[in-house]
């Protein structure tokens, strides 16, 4: 009897150290068992042209010594990629999403030749870098017991890569007489617009009204035309006992496997 008592207890014991064991696993996993993360939902490669920066004076003409001569305007100008916007992940990686590098330089430029100059009349030369920008759309998701789940909260960043350049080219008369006067009292007889892209090296004549419509940033654009990002989690906790999640699993589930 009494090896059968001396047994007994050893086996609570035992059975009670399982137990505490157990308890204890249980409760880790359970803690390590609900996570966030986000992940790229979607990606719109260069739907959009962009200025970078402001204009840069790359020339400046002498005065034309008979009619009928030219003038050139050339420019070159480097610049990285950039990421803007909302920046969930990695701006690495979201570029990368768009197959544009931000460690690289790219440069932009080309060159233009004036209209026909009359005696006198001379160019100045202004340049300004355009982006192509492409747009990753980053979604929240949630992970709860091995199942993954999307929210309702999603974050749009842009990718900007120098491509081309704005060249503008002002015409001046009279350099002799110019010169003598102030920079306030310079005024141009005429403004040209050309667009040189540096991948097609296709150039494209502008308008003013054009020029300016590349000046809008594409976050402003998309917010003025109510595409903003949605950085909010729409569930009603008092219905909703799954902490947000989406409750259609066979739309919105993803499977461990894929």
């Amino acid at each position: 009897m009494k090896n059968v008592k001396t047994v007994s207890k050893i086996l609570t014991g035992l059975l009670a150290l399982a137990l505490v064991f157990n308890m204890s696993f249980i409760n880790k996993a359970e803690a390590g068992s609900y996570y966030t993360y986000w992940k790229v939902e979607s990606t719109k490669k260069n739907y959009k042209n962009e200025n970078i920066g402001s204009w840069t004076l790359v020339y400046k003409g002498t005065p034309a010594k008979r009619s009928g001569e030219y003038d050139t305007v050339s420019a070159s100008i480097g610049r990285s990629a950039t990421v803007s916007g909302s920046v969930q992940l990695s701006k690495k990686s979201i570029a990368g999403e768009v197959g544009v590098s931000l460690s690289k330089e790219y440069t932009v430029g080309g060159s233009k030749n004036s209209a026909s100059l009359k005696k006198g009349e001379y160019i100045k030369g202004y340049a300004k870098q355009v982006a192509t920008v492409s747009k990753v759309v980053q979604r929240k998701w949630q992970s709860l017991d091995g199942s993954k789940y999307k929210t309702g909260s999603t974050a749009t960043a842009y990718v900007k890569k120098p491509t081309a350049v704005t060249l503008k080219i002002e015409y001046y008369k009279d350099g002799v007489k110019i010169k003598s006067m102030s920079a306030i009292d310079e005024e141009p007889i005429n403004v040209e617009y050309y667009y040189i892209d540096t991948e097609t090296n296709e150039t494209i004549k502008l308008t003013e009204e054009e020029v300016n419509s590349l000046e809008n940033t594409t976050e402003e654009t998309d917010i003025n035309e109510g595409i903003e990002n949605e950085d909010f989690i729409d569930y009603n906790p008092e219905e909703d006992e799954t902490l947000g999640l989406v409750l259609d699993e066979e739309v919105y589930k993803e499977e461990e496997n894929q």
